[in-house]
């Protein structure tokens, strides 16, 4: 429904190429979240986020960049799910 108001136009001032644009966002957006909460269940295994943090070090305590940077975006999509869904990230 507010997808179809935004594609009316009647919401703002925006160009008619962005306001489609956020309506198609808006349309997609309960497929992007499906999509980005089954990666995340994928790539975390159900492990907790202290488990992962910790897992971005080796053993001499030197952090893995790639470890660091798969963290981050980890990080970031659970905080996105999270304000999804309501809760503060």
């Amino acid at each position: 429904m507010l997808a179809e108001v935004l594609a009316q136009g009647s919401f703002g001032t925006a160009l008619p190429e962005e306001t489609e644009a956020n309506a198609r966002l808006i349309a997609a957006a309960p497929e992007l979240l499906a999509a980005l909460v089954g990666l995340y269940e994928l790539c975390t295994l159900g492990a907790s986020e202290d488990a992962f943090r910790n897992g971005v070090t080796d053993s001499h305590g030197i952090v893995d960049e790639g470890d660091a940077r798969a963290f981050d975006r980890i990080s970031a999509a659970r905080a996105a799910i999270r304000k999804a869904g309501g809760e503060n990230a």
